[in-house]
């Protein structure tokens, strides 16, 4: 995961990536689908509005190195990333702190 996310925000230009860790949403319990579907509309409008910035999605499940590298210990958990380097990690659904930590990443 972590080298085709980069890979990608390289071929398109961005050096501020920000990346959701998520459990495969067809196979968990009801309770963590609706708390992502809490924050999947604000994580949408952020990358709509912040094209600078490349957004991914990371199913745990299927990429357990990367979450294993990054310490995914709950969904969704964020990662912020500086270029190569992971620069802040927010784990929860709080639609202002995810609003902050992308404005922050913004301004480095």
């Amino acid at each position: 995961m972590h080298a085709t996310v980069l890979m990608l925000a390289t071929f398109i230009g961005c050096l501020l990536i920000i990346v959701v860790f998520l459990i495969c949403l067809s196979c968990i319990c009801i309770f963590i689908f609706i708390y992502f579907q809490a924050i999947k509309p604000v994580y949408q409008k952020l990358a709509d509005e912040n094209t600078e910035v490349a957004f991914g999605l990371v199913d745990v499940d299927e990429n357990s190195d990367a979450a294993l590298e990054f310490e995914i210990n709950a969904v969704p958990t964020f990662v912020f990333f500086d270029g190569e380097r992971a620069v802040e990690k927010m784990t929860g659904a709080d639609t202002n702190q995810l609003e902050k930590l992308v404005g922050d990443l913004k301004s480095k």
